[in-house]
This record gives structure tokens, sequence and C-alpha cells, in this order.
């Protein structure tokens, strides 16, 4: 077997954990509707899903953000002599 590693950006990891958790809040959405006895079980179960999802969604944007922000500023070249 081949050592293979592949670098995946972690924006797409985490837009893929997102999905993930989208998917699963759809599976037990579709419980709940199946099975009417535990449909609030299976609800909160979809609610929790999707702010996982959000959670990562946020996660994303925050690190796309410093990324862009990092990028395009100037490193601080303070010099030792302006400190107080």
């Amino acid at each position: 077997m081949l050592g293979l590693v592949v670098e995946v950006p972690m924006s797409l990891e985490l837009r893929q954990l997102a999905a993930e958790c989208e998917r699963r809040a759809a599976e037990f959405r579709d419980k709940a509707q199946d099975t009417p006895s535990n449909s609030l079980f299976f609800l909160e179960l979809e609610q929790h899903w999707l702010h996982l999802a959000c959670i990562y969604y946020q996660t994303d944007r925050a690190i796309r953000t410093l990324e862009e922000n990092s990028n395009a500023r100037e490193p601080w070249n303070c010099p030792s002599s302006t400190i107080h």
C-alpha cells in the first residue's frame, strides 16, 4: 500500500463535515415523520445536528476571513523603542 498523503484545505474539510451534519439532520427529520410517538426526540436530534453544522460553517468562514486578512496585511514591525 502506498503512503499517499493528500492535503485537503481546512475549509473544505469543515464544509464536508457541515454537509454531513445536514445529511444526518435530514435523516432524523424523516424519522420524526415516520414515528409520531418519538417525533419530538428525533426533531431535537435534528436541531442538534443543524446546530453543529452551523458551527462548522461559522468556523470555516472565520478561518477564511483570517487567512484573507493575514495575506492582505503586512506584518507589524514595531521597533522595540516604541514599546513603553
